[in-house]
């Protein structure tokens, strides 16, 4: 039950804390694609209203930060899936729930 209790505080805290509002850098918005465990291809888009859709599921619309070279949305389980950038033509992903990192591929 504490753990329960503690999961719920730490989402509040996540949606509550404050947020930057930068303008979003153009370099994320748009199609990628990206090989997770297993090699499996997985299809990333960023709309232009921001929301995160992975392989034809909508995943979030909830931004809790925007940086000029980082992007943070909150998943429905209280996860942060964060996209950045190195400051090269490089984009990353990192999936909190899984605690792994994947490099973007821009698709045309």
């Amino acid at each position: 039950m504490i753990k329960f209790i503690s999961w719920i505080c730490n989402i509040i805290f996540k949606l509550t804390s404050s947020k930057q509002n930068n303008p979003i850098p153009t370099i994320f918005i748009g199609n990628w694609r990206y090989l997770g465990k297993n090699n499996k291809e997985h299809k990333v888009t960023i709309t232009d209203n921001l929301e995160l859709i992975i392989d034809s599921h909508s995943i979030s619309k909830n931004v809790i930060l925007t940086e000029s070279n980082r992007l943070v949305f909150l998943d429905a389980f209280g996860f942060e899936i964060t996209f950045f950038t190195n400051r090269s033509s490089y984009l990353f992903l990192i999936d909190e729930a899984d605690d792994e990192q994947y490099l973007l591929t821009k698709l045309h």
